[in-house]
């Protein structure tokens, strides 16, 4: 794994975006990846559960797909928000359909 900079992360994404590759696509992609790295750590995640920390940016939403991926391979997952999200938030819509829980700081 390679560690980047914000600068660079973003000449990445620019990149992606240039051939063709969407930000939403990207954020699947990654939550994915994250999933199935967690998965492959405990070896299985049926019945396991999990905390996912959720900030308000794109970071945010991969941590959403990765939470909604475990959900539906059987953990009980709860998504901390740490801070408010965008009020049309389509990553939090499809965890919540797979039961991902939700816990807000106050």
């Amino acid at each position: 794994m390679k560690i980047v900079t914000v600068k660079e992360m973003r000449r990445l994404e620019e990149s992606a975006s240039n051939h063709g590759i969407s930000t939403d696509d990207l954020m699947e992609r990654a939550g994915l990846a994250v999933a199935q790295e967690v998965r492959k750590a405990l070896r299985t995640v049926a019945g396991k559960r999990v905390l996912v920390l959720v900030g308000p940016g794109n970071n945010g939403g991969d941590g959403l797909v990765a939470a909604r991926h475990l959900a539906r391979w059987g953990a009980s997952v709860t998504a901390y928000l740490a801070t408010k999200r965008q009020e049309e938030d389509p990553k939090l819509d499809l965890a919540l359909r797979e039961e991902v829980t939700l816990s807000r700081a106050s």
